[in-house]
């Protein structure tokens, strides 16, 4: 039993952060699939039950930024694709083409090619950026205290030479992909934190204020958990 639930529990605790990455949600499936694939016949029964809905759920889901995300993360890059004759370098820039015109309505620019190339060969402008993920995992694991978890958005904005405003054709694509939250765990909270405001007792708050006073609360709450003040939620 503790064979069949561990790993799913583990994968909602990944997928239900409120940082979780479209990257980690795909590899946490990679891992489902890895781990009950491995299950013996006598457990045949659950094992083929978790591949179907892991297969359900991956053919209605938008492949094209999960596959892309996992790609753009500097610690993984197209690793695990490397085994698929599907993922070579031409067919992630042309996943890469395709969800640029998707995301910015725009022509690719001519630049999108080259950094493609040089960020998967590891040279040019992306020659460091092995040095830059070090120093952000080393940060991370410093802050392990606090739950800090390591985030490849701030290699990528370390690796844009001149800053946000002179970023790469490749590194604003990897920044669009990289803050988007695969789940709806924090307009729950938003929702919660409205709850916790809007009372019978104050009911005639605006709008305005309403929102207002929702941001100002979950900023703090962030702040806590950031710097460790707000006491450590215990594992499932």
């Amino acid at each position: 039993m503790k064979s069949h639930l561990q790993p799913l529990a583990i994968a909602a605790n990944i997928t239900q952060a409120a940082n979780a990455r479209l990257d980690q949600v795909l590899l946490t499936f990679g891992v489902l699939v890895k781990t009950f694939s491995a299950l013996t016949a006598a457990d045949a029964g659950a094992r083929d039950a978790v591949l179907l809905s892991i297969e359900k759920r991956w053919s209605k889901s938008d492949q094209d930024v999960f596959i892309a995300a996992l790609v753009l993360n500097p610690t993984i890059k197209a690793g695990p694709l490397k085994h698929s004759s599907k993922f070579n370098s031409a067919e992630i820039y042309a996943l890469f083409v395709r969800l640029w015109v998707r995301f910015f309505r725009e022509p690719q620019p001519d630049s999108l090619y080259r950094d493609t190339m040089n960020y998967l060969s590891g040279s040019g402008i992306y020659k460091s950026m092995a040095v830059n993920v070090t120093g952000v995992r080393g940060e991370s694991i410093k802050m392990v205290s606090v739950k800090k978890p390591f985030d490849p958005l701030l290699v990528w904005e370390d690796s844009s030479p001149g800053g946000a405003e002179a970023s790469t054709s490749l590194s604003r694509l990897a920044c669009h992909l990289l803050v988007i939250c695969p789940n709806s765990a924090c307009c729950e909270r938003l929702f919660s934190t409205f709850g916790n405001i809007l009372t019978k007792l104050r009911n005639r708050t605006g709008l305005t204020t309403l929102a207002n006073l929702a941001k100002l609360k979950m900023h703090l709450h962030l702040n806590h958990v950031e710097t460790g003040v707000v006491r450590r939620r215990l594992k499932r």
